[in-house]
């Protein structure tokens, strides 16, 4: 501790008297400050601005570790005014559950997310499970180990990373072993529609559990799988992974039930071709269109529209320019179309222990840092014309005055707006001012203003 923060600690009841007699005296006294005169802070130094911070390096992570004084501050406080406590007896204590300098709490939920620890979890249980079975016949796997007591189940050891289609793939062998009342645990929608896919190669008794306690529901396969009709199951992993799955994304502002009502009513193309998504190395043409199609009946039930490009157009025509209520520009659902792709890959190989696939590269995923990280689109922010477009100060000259950025004469193509704050609102204002301008009606003559929205313009 410095000296400074030692004298502030011990003069601090003088210096509080100090303060409060200046204060009567020229607020009350006197009346020199106004009794309601904000009261200037005395920033005395404490135990806890002598904190002292520590940097250290956990392999490529620097954490900064604080040393808090503020309940041994108390304690010194609290033995000041006990006499009967001694100040040296009561520093012997940890004033802890435990000694942190020996027990480091980590909370549950933390320890549990850590991928190691899944891994050693899983193991423990799998093989503590193995030494129990009483007889019983158990196949356990962990990571890309399986083992059984009563028979071979080397054809089950496997590079699959995800638990969903190793849940699928067990699923499955045992129907082949003859289980008849197969009883697929988990609280994982994911899991539930890759069951309804494979529910023809699975026994007919075949049932899903999820849920706990009073909300466990106990759901048949055989009866979804008659309702929904082949056509949309094969359709509904698609579907799920489009309206967002666990690494897949979603639409803003369109939940499950929103999107499930479209899908319900989508015509055979539109559920054929989320069938054919995956059945490629890449979705063709007539896959993709049909996939644009029921995101347009998504945020515009019934349309005959058919491209999201027309759809914003249309939208923007009626006043609803709002980002969140636009759907994606054709590039963005291009990518996310990739990346359902891609997640049918892994789905569709539910069947395989050691599937092989294709790099992420391409399929709506780019390396940054050695990190995968999706592709929103690679579509600039705006036109080139737009992007031009200027926020000036001259509410007053209205412009008149050539030394302001809305006047200079090197730009061609300008838009000034005069202290207007763009915002989402304004934007609609901004492109009707451009329909009414003469380089604007040769704008929209030429097609461009149509494919403004094209671009995902978010102006702040």
């Amino acid at each position: 501790m410095n000296e400074k923060t030692k004298k502030d600690l011990v003069n601090q009841s003088e210096e509080g008297r100090k303060l409060f007699s200046a204060f009567v005296q020229d607020r009350i006294k006197t009346g020199k400050i106004n009794l309601w005169a904000p009261v200037k802070k005395r920033n005395l130094l404490t135990w806890k601005t002598s904190a002292k911070v520590i940097k250290v390096k956990a392999k490529d992570t620097i954490i900064e570790l604080k040393e808090d004084r503020n309940l041994f501050a108390r304690l010194a406080m609290v033995c000041k005014s006990r006499p009967e406590i001694e100040i040296q007896e009561a520093y012997m204590s940890s004033l802890l559950s435990q000694d942190l300098c020996l027990h480091e709490m980590v909370p549950m939920k933390k320890l549990l997310v850590h991928s190691k620890t899944k891994g050693e979890l899983t193991m423990f249980l799998a093989k503590n499970v193995k030494d129990n079975a009483n007889g019983r016949q158990v196949v356990v796997a962990w990571g890309t180990e399986c083992e059984a007591m009563h028979r071979d189940v080397r054809h089950l050891r496997g590079t699959q990373e995800e638990a969903d289609t190793k849940i699928i793939l067990h699923a499955l062998d045992a129907s082949a072993q003859g289980q008849c009342y197969p009883t697929i645990y988990s609280p994982d929608t994911d899991v539930l529609v890759l069951a309804l896919r494979r529910y023809p190669d699975l026994c007919s008794n075949s049932c899903f559990v999820t849920g706990t306690g009073s909300s466990r529901r106990v759901i048949n396969l055989k009866s979804i799988a008659d309702a929904l009709g082949p056509t949309k199951t094969a359709a509904l992993p698609a579907f799920h992974a489009l309206t967002g799955a666990d690494v897949t994304g979603s639409f803003s502002g369109k939940g499950k039930a929103t999107c499930w009502d479209e899908f319900d009513n989508a015509s055979t193309p539109i559920l054929q071709a989320l069938a054919n998504l995956s059945c490629g190395e890449q979705p063709d043409d007539g896959t993709r269109s049909g996939v644009e199609q029921l995101v347009c009946r998504m945020y515009q039930t019934k349309t005959d529209i058919k491209t999201v490009k027309a759809l914003r157009w249309s939208l923007f025509k009626k006043n609803q320019a709002e980002s969140e209520r636009l759907p994606p520009t054709q590039a963005a659902l291009h990518q996310a179309i990739l990346r359902v792709h891609y997640q049918l890959l892994v789905w569709n190989n539910d069947q395989v222990a050691n599937p092989v696939l294709p790099s992420l590269e391409g399929y709506g995923w780019q390396d940054e840092d050695g990190k995968w990280a999706p592709v929103m689109t690679n579509l600039p922010p705006a036109p080139e014309a737009i992007q031009q477009l200027v926020r000036c100060k001259c509410s007053k000259s209205r412009c008149s005055n050539n030394r302001f950025q809305c006047q200079k004469p090197d730009l061609s193509v300008l838009i000034s707006v005069c202290a207007l704050k763009i915002t989402r609102t304004s934007m609609v204002r901004v492109m009707m001012s451009m329909m009414r301008t003469k380089w604007n009606r040769k704008f929209h003559r030429n097609g461009q203003l149509n494919n403004v929205y094209r671009y995902s313009v978010k102006l702040s």
